[in-house]
């Protein structure tokens, strides 16, 4: 059963579909990315979880208003879209897996807000931009410089797309983009004059879904090239801005993380690996999984490797699916204590059968010594042989089997003085050949 809706947010409208029931599961996905990535995955988790998924600010069909267009935004703000998420759909916590910057938003929730998370299960996160290897890091700078003057260059006809689009529609939301000054770096820190104001009334306020303005289907007009090259210019600038700017999670911030975390990297990952190994020292119930070889987008080429630690995790965490897994180790260590046991046993009982036949008297005239010849009606000949019980019993291979044993006695006794070289010996009605 598939449920979807709108959430509108401070300074975006939330895109969400919401799947199944059972213990609730929400999956975020990366940078550039939409919740259509993860419909392969919805038949692994769905017999067991109720999955949600969601489209974060900025990607696929959610909307952002023309104040959060121009401003940008953090992986902060998307954390508090998903609270706002939560409480929208009356879940007190949910399970949490999020890849890229899903991820970083899943960090930033385990900060901020740690009672909304069961568990959190990270793919490819990183606490800070010093985490991505330092060739992205630099190629981003330079997309974002030329990003940031295309975007000036551009924006008056981002103005006269919102002012025909508002003459339209009867909206008045372009205001905050009527005054003639405006800067836009898009980064955390600065301060954008033209877009002070944002309109609080829900009539009032103008998203976009690709950045053009939400307008009645019957007036709706297909924009011309330029307005759409704004648009992608702008979209491009705020997902870049991301990468650079978001996440700021200090060493402080994660040791307070106190719910049950897996961190999942690639040995080839855009992330650091030696990035991935300190956000597992820092977070004190945090488990690393660095997958040999994964590159960033492995999760979606081979998941059965990422799957098998995802389900495994939960499970262990959680006694969500059949039987959990530690009953199970219990119950095998448990067999193999039995096995060993019984395998000691039978060692035993061999060795100390052997024992008993040693101990009787080697020198006798008399019947019934314990080795008498086959099919023999008359008393066993004479014999003595102290030197080479001395050697029986420092020497017998008692870690053997009983053939092994048997074996080793016959080898043994036929060096003896006995009356006849071809007389054969049982132990227990047993022949030696």
């Amino acid at each position: 059963m598939k449920h979807s809706g709108y959430l509108t947010t401070s300074g975006a409208e939330i895109y969400y579909e919401q799947y199944g029931c059972g213990t609730p599961l929400l999956i975020l996905h990366g940078n550039s990315q939409s919740l259509a990535v993860f419909y392969p995955f919805l038949r692994t988790f769905l017999p067991d979880f109720q999955v949600i998924l969601m489209d974060s600010r900025g990607h696929g069909r959610s909307r952002l208003s023309v104040h959060t267009a121009l401003h940008g935004f953090s992986t902060e703000d998307m954390a508090d879209d998903v609270i706002a998420l939560l409480n929208h759909l009356h879940l007190s916590s949910v399970h949490l897996l999020g890849f890229s910057d899903g991820a970083n938003i899943g960090l930033e929730i385990a900060c901020k807000y740690p009672k909304r998370l069961k568990t959190l299960i990270c793919i490819s996160a990183n606490a800070s931009p010093d985490g991505l290897l330092t060739p992205l890091h630099l190629a981003a700078q330079m997309l974002h410089s030329i990003l940031n003057l295309l975007g000036n260059l551009l924006l008056p006809v981002l103005k006269c797309s919102f002012s025909s689009a508002s003459a339209s529609s009867g909206s008045s939301a372009v205001s905050a983009l009527s005054t003639p000054k405006v800067s836009l770096p898009f980064q955390k820190n600065f301060s954008v004059s033209a877009t002070s104001a944002v309109c609080a009334d829900k009539e009032r306020q103008c998203h976009f879904g690709s950045i053009f303005p939400r307008i009645p289907a019957e007036q709706k007009k297909k924009p011309d090239f330029l307005t759409r090259l704004t648009h992608r210019v702008l979209r491009r600038r705020n997902l870049t801005s991301l990468l650079l700017h978001s996440p700021r999670l200090s060493a402080r911030k994660l040791q307070t993380i106190s719910v049950p975390v897996l961190l999942i990297a690639g040995t080839r990952d855009l992330i650091k690996p030696s990035h991935s190994r300190w956000l597992a020292r820092q977070i004190p119930t945090s488990r690393l999984l660095l997958m040999t070889g994964g590159r960033h987008t492995s999760i979606f080429r081979t998941p059965a490797p990422y799957l098998r630690a995802i389900l495994a995790f939960l499970r262990r965490s959680y006694s969500l699916l059949t039987l959990p897994a530690a009953p199970l180790s219990l119950l095998h260590s448990l067999l193999g204590s039995i096995l060993f046991l019984f395998k000691h046993l039978y060692r035993t009982a061999s060795a100390a059968a052997v024992f008993r036949a040693l101990k009787a008297p080697l020198s006798t005239t008399s019947a019934h010594y314990p080795l008498l010849p086959s099919g023999r009606s008359h008393p066993a000949p004479s014999f003595h042989l102290p030197e080479q019980t001395s050697n029986i019993r420092r020497n017998l291979p008692f870690s053997g089997s009983p053939s092994k044993v048997l074996l080793f006695l016959r080898d043994t006794h036929s060096r003896s003085s006995f009356h006849g070289s071809n007389t054969r010996y049982s132990l227990g009605g047993r022949r030696l050949h």
